[in-house]
């Protein structure tokens, strides 16, 4: 993933990163479920507003099986514009900042 800075426009806005906590690997579903609890927790907390009264949604990256297996547990949060479109500017602190 490319880093640009906020004043350029971009696809998708990190605004949080968690570790799992289960020590063998859960599985699909449950990583899937427990990222996207985290994420949406995550996305309520900075918005306070829920993803589907929003402009703004969420997407997340989880660790697979074998990046498990070497010990990543980390979830990536990054807010995306439900229209699909691109953003300019900081959406966790509105358009003007960066």
């Amino acid at each position: 993933m490319a880093v640009v800075p906020c004043e350029v426009s971009h696809d998708l806005e990190m605004y949080a990163l968690f570790q799992l906590d289960d020590p063998s690997w859960p599985g699909e579903d449950l990583v899937h479920q427990q990222a996207d609890q985290g994420c949406h927790d995550e996305f309520v907390s900075l918005t306070g507003t829920e993803p589907a009264q929003s402009d703004v949604g969420f997407t997340m990256y989880t660790p697979s099986e074998g990046s498990w297996s070497e010990g990543d547990r980390q979830v990536q949060c990054a807010l995306q514009l439900n229209s699909g479109g691109r953003m300019i500017g900081s959406q966790m602190a509105g358009p003007s900042a960066g």
